[in-house]
């Protein structure tokens, strides 16, 4: 399916990001890198809207194990891509200072599980 071809597709770009993109915060990050970011992100957030809308029921969705760790995914990848961003350009200097970095290097990681 196109999902899982995306997934793969994705799951590359992450071993690619890993080895050449050395900033550990998107916002640091080379122009290209932060491109991409955006756009998976909107692909899995548009994914993961389809399937929401999909369900009769949308309290259905509650019951379904792979919507709920679809969801927590997406909300990660939505902070890290687009909250954050949006943070570190209103108070680069308060936030950025507490944040250990080095977990959303680890998140990136994690979202191939």
């Amino acid at each position: 399916s196109l999902t899982s071809f995306i997934i793969v597709i994705y799951a590359a770009w992450l071993a690619v990001e890993a080895d050449y993109n050395g900033e550990a915060l998107l916002t640091k990050a080379h122009w290209g890198f932060q491109v991409v970011a955006n756009l998976f992100c909107l692909v899995f957030a548009v994914e993961w809207l389809i399937r929401f809308l999909s369900f009769r029921r949308k309290m259905d969705c509650l019951c379904d194990g792979w919507f709920f760790l679809d969801s927590i995914l997406v909300i990660l990848l939505i902070v890290e891509t687009w909250v954050l961003g949006v943070v570190l350009r209103v108070a680069p200097d308060t936030v950025e200072g507490g944040i250990n970095t080095a977990v959303f290097r680890v998140f990136r990681l994690l979202r191939l599980c």
